[in-house]
């Protein structure tokens, strides 16, 4: 009769994982700020003006759209805005005051930069930049409608109707 062996399997017999001792804390030089709630106030004022633009949340973030594709989020001390991925690194290199939007550490989104100017007011120097941010979601919006349009305008993707 063979003796049973104790073994787990998948799991290394040799190797052990040292555990810390303490959890590693983070030093913070104050409260961060989710965004500047005068940025929001500023881009409220400017950008709620315009015909389709609309104000929401993703995240707990302030958000903007126009038909249902956003295009604008504050985002701790600025502004993150969508434009087609060339004018966004082109703007990246030339100016210093925009950068890439990292949302999250190691994933940044590449049609996106974050402006993050000195006061809140100063955003309304980027006006351009949010018309073509505008223009530029309210075209993506049409893409996918018209791509939704090949399916006769209805989001049944091939199936079959109850009324067929």
């Amino acid at each position: 009769m063979m003796a049973q062996q104790s073994h787990q399997p998948n799991r290394p017999t040799s190797a052990r994982v040292p555990r810390r001792s303490k959890p590693v804390s983070i030093p913070q030089t104050g409260p961060r700020r989710l965004f500047n709630p005068d940025q929001k106030d500023v881009l409220d004022t400017f950008l709620l003006g315009i015909p389709g633009v609309t104000a929401g949340k993703a995240f707990g973030y302030p958000v903007y759209a126009i038909s249902g594709i956003m295009f604008a989020c504050l985002c701790g001390e600025g502004v993150a805005i969508k434009l087609p991925q060339k004018i966004a690194r082109r703007l990246i290199a030339k100016r210093a005051d925009v950068s890439e939007f990292e949302p999250a550490p190691g994933k940044v989104w590449r049609e996106w930069i974050m402006i993050q100017r000195e006061s809140a007011a100063d955003y309304m120097q980027d006006s351009d930049l949010f018309q073509m941010a505008i223009e530029y979601a309210a075209a993506t919006a049409a893409a996918e409608g018209a791509s939704n349009g090949a399916n006769g305008g209805s989001d049944n993707r091939g199936k079959k109707s109850a009324k067929s």
